[in-house]
C-alpha cells in the first residue's frame, strides 16, 4: 500500500507529483519533501518531511499568498537546506 501512495503523478506545478493523499514537492536542491496540504481563504498549512521522518517540518500560515505556487516552496528550500 504504501508503494501506492507514493506512485505519484504530476500535478500543474513544476516539481510536484501527487501520490494517494500525499504530495511530494521536489526541491531545486535534489531533496524530496512528501507531506499534505490544506488551505481555505486567509489559511494555509502544511505537513510533511524526508521519507523515513528523519526531517520533519510543519507549517500553518495566515496569508491571502497561498496561491503563489512558490509560498510553500521557498520555505521548505530554506529548511531542508540546513
Amino acid at each position: 500500500q504504501l508503494k501506492q501512495m507514493l506512485t505519484t503523478v504530476p500535478t500543474e506545478r513544476e516539481g510536484t507529483g501527487y501520490g494517494l493523499g500525499i504530495l511530494e514537492i521536489k526541491l531545486p536542491n535534489g531533496v524530496s519533501v512528501w507531506g499534505h496540504r490544506g488551505a481555505v481563504p486567509g489559511f494555509s498549512t502544511f505537513a510533511g518531511g524526508t521519507l523515513g521522518g528523519e526531517h520533519t517540518f510543519v507549517i500553518n500560515s495566515n496569508s491571502l499568498n497561498i496561491n503563489n505556487p512558490e509560498f510553500f516552496k521557498n520555505i521548505l528550500l530554506a529548511e531542508f537546506s540546513k
